[in-house]
């Protein structure tokens, strides 16, 4: 399978993808000494430009894992992205969940602020509740198959194993099960293009009589 990981960081998912035979090409702003060793191919580029021509095209699978949350113009990438697949590829897009308990909460306190890292990461240009991030991928030519919601970053805040951990992450869990709106800290949907409207050529009334 040929992926494209937009916005692919140190690599590191490019790499598992790779040991499990697929090809991989990259894109990022930032480039480590690791990053080439872990992909096929690796372009640096800023995604606010677009994506370059080299990087190709007939991708089956595109990832864009907590992109377009940091672009101005995420539009514009969405649209590249579309005609970089294959007609029956597909793109895995997700972005953090600005309608989540966590912000709201801060909000509706006065304390808005951005963090190092989250929801609120202070690199953030724009916030994306379910609704407004639906509208954007439909005006920009794509459509849903499935969407999904990931519960809080446990691991990243607490990494040891414990009984109240255990207990905290199905309470989580179960609540992103009940209320995904409210306490879904990701959004992850699989879409794939649009089909283009084919055009439809008429030939002169009465053409070919004799």
């Amino acid at each position: 399978m040929k992926v494209l990981d937009v916005g692919c960081s140190g690599g590191r998912l490019a790499e598992q993808l790779r040991e499990r035979g697929h090809h991989v090409t990259g894109i990022d702003v930032y480039e480590t000494p690791e990053t080439s060793k872990r992909l096929d191919a690796f372009y640096r580029a800023d995604l606010d430009q677009g994506i370059p021509d080299e990087v190709g095209r007939g991708f089956d699978v595109v990832i864009a894992a907590d992109v377009i949350e940091h672009l101005r113009n995420s539009d514009q990438l969405l649209r590249q992205i579309a005609d970089r697949l294959e007609p029956d590829g597909r793109l895995l897009l997700s972005v953090p969940n600005f309608g989540h308990w966590y912000p709201r909460l801060r909000t509706m306190l006065g304390i808005f602020d951005y963090d190092q890292r989250g929801i609120l990461d202070k690199t953030h240009l724009r916030f994306y509740t379910r609704r407004s991030l639906l509208k954007q991928v439909r005006k920009t030519g794509y459509q849903v198959n499935e969407i999904r919601y990931s519960g809080l970053p446990i691991d990243v805040l607490h990494a040891e194993s414990s009984l109240l951990k255990r207990v905290v992450v199905a309470v989580d869990s179960l609540l992103v099960r009940l209320r995904p709106t409210l306490f879904g800290y990701q959004f992850i949907l699989s879409l794939t293009p649009k089909p283009k409207p084919r055009s439809v050529t008429y030939g002169r009334v009465g053409a070919g009589r004799g």
